[in-house]
């Protein structure tokens, strides 16, 4: 038998179950940001102000929750307990709205 063949038919099994299919159950929640938060730390790591921060103070940690008004991403990033940097992320763009230092 083809082992492409197989590797094939068995990944369209697991689709057809929905043994692999994460996004699609996202998308399926009504709740769920269009931009998730792994997508807004990520931005939120590539601003320059968060990387010069991360230059400065090795362990920066960041943290991510939703806003309560507009639900937009507010990461902030840590060092100890102090917050050096918070970036918005818009929750349906992706796209950076603020940063503060």
């Amino acid at each position: 038998m083809d082992l492409r063949r197989a590797a094939t038919g068995l990944t369209v099994l697991a689709l057809a179950a929905g043994l692999v299919a994460p996004a699609a159950a996202s998308a399926q929640d009504p709740d769920a940001p269009p931009v998730s938060e792994e997508e807004a730390v990520r931005t939120a790591r590539a601003h320059p102000e968060a990387r010069e921060a991360k230059r400065e103070h090795p362990d920066l940690r960041p943290s991510a929750t939703r806003a309560e008004g507009d639900r937009d991403w507010e990461v902030g990033f840590f060092s100890d307990d102090e917050q050096l940097v918070q970036v918005v992320v818009d929750d349906r763009s992706g796209e950076v709205e603020e940063v503060w230092t």
